[in-house]
């Protein structure tokens, strides 16, 4: 079985000079799909999330030398 969450928005930002940037995302509850209608529904239910949307914002991320 698998999952997500779908419908995710984001913006990502990127200095190729620098090589860092950052990210951020927002995520809404009801875009999720576990594989299983009523796991699912369980967990849009307000039980398990209290707000309609999960919101990710990196303060910063680089690459790593290889």
């Amino acid at each position: 079985m698998t999952g997500g969450f779908y419908q995710v928005k984001g913006q990502l930002q990127y200095d190729a000079i620098l090589k860092a940037g950052d990210i951020s995302l927002i995520i809404p509850i009801n875009s999720l799909d576990t594989g299983s209608k009523i796991f699912s529904k369980s967990l849009k239910g307000g039980d398990f999330f209290r707000y309609r949307a999960l919101s990710l914002c990196s303060l910063s991320f680089h690459q790593l030398a290889l």
